[in-house]
C-alpha cells in the first residue's frame, strides 16, 4: 500500500478561526452604540464624565438584554421553538468561509464563500459600531459584494487571518502544477 504525493491528497477542511458578530449588528446595537460614543460631558477630579459613558451605564441592562436575545440558539425558548436567526457565528476553514448556527450542526450553513471565492476585502465600520470596536467585512469578487459579515469583533486581526489563510491555501487550490479546480 502506497501512500500518494502530497499534492494529490484532497484537503482536509480544518477550522482556522472563529467570530462571532457583537451586538452591533442589530439596528438597535447600532443605536446604542451612537448614544454610548456621546463625548458631551465634564471632568471631575481628572476623570471624564461623558453623557455616553452615563447612559452606558443606565442602559446596560438593556444591552446585555439584547446580547443574550442574539445567543440564544432556539426563540421564543431557549432549547425549544424556531431557530433563532440572530444567533449566527463566522468560521474560517482551510477550505471555506462559513456563516453558521452554531447550535445546529445538522443544519446546512446559512452562507458560504470558498477560500478562493473573492479577490478583495474590506473593512466597512458603520455608525454605532465603532463603540463595540466591531466593523462590517465585506468581501469582494469583480468589485461585486459576493458577503458581508456584520458586526465583526476586532475586524483587523480576523481579516488578517483570512488572508493569510487563503494565501496559505492557493497552491490547494490551484491543484497541482497551477491547475484550477
Amino acid at each position: 500500500m502506497h501512500d500518494r504525493p502530497a499534492q494529490e491528497r484532497p484537503a482536509q477542511e480544518r477550522t482556522v478561526a472563529e467570530a462571532w458578530p457583537s451586538i452591533s449588528a442589530s439596528p438597535l446595537g447600532r443605536r446604542l452604540g451612537r448614544l454610548f460614543s456621546n463625548r458631551a460631558g465634564v471632568r471631575l477630579a481628572g476623570v471624564p464624565l461623558t453623557l455616553g459613558w452615563l447612559l452606558a451605564v443606565a442602559l446596560a441592562p438593556l444591552a446585555g438584554l439584547l446580547y443574550l436575545v442574539q445567543k440564544a440558539p432556539r426563540w421564543p425558548l431557549v432549547f425549544f421553538g424556531a431557530v433563532n436567526p440572530a444567533a449566527v457565528r463566522y468560521r474560517l476553514t482551510t477550505v471555506r468561509l462559513l456563516v453558521e448556527h452554531p447550535n445546529e450542526r445538522r443544519r446546512a450553513p446559512v452562507a458560504s464563500l470558498p477560500i478562493g471565492g473573492f479577490g478583495a476585502v474590506e473593512i466597512d465600520e458603520r455608525p454605532g459600531q465603532g463603540w463595540y470596536h466591531a466593523a462590517d467585512v465585506v468581501f469582494r469578487s469583480s468589485g461585486a459584494e459576493v458577503l458581508r459579515l456584520a458586526a465583526v469583533p476586532r475586524p483587523e486581526p480576523f481579516v488578517r487571518t483570512i488572508l493569510k489563510t487563503q494565501q496559505a491555501m492557493a497552491p490547494a487550490v490551484a491543484g497541482p502544477a497551477g491547475a484550477s479546480v
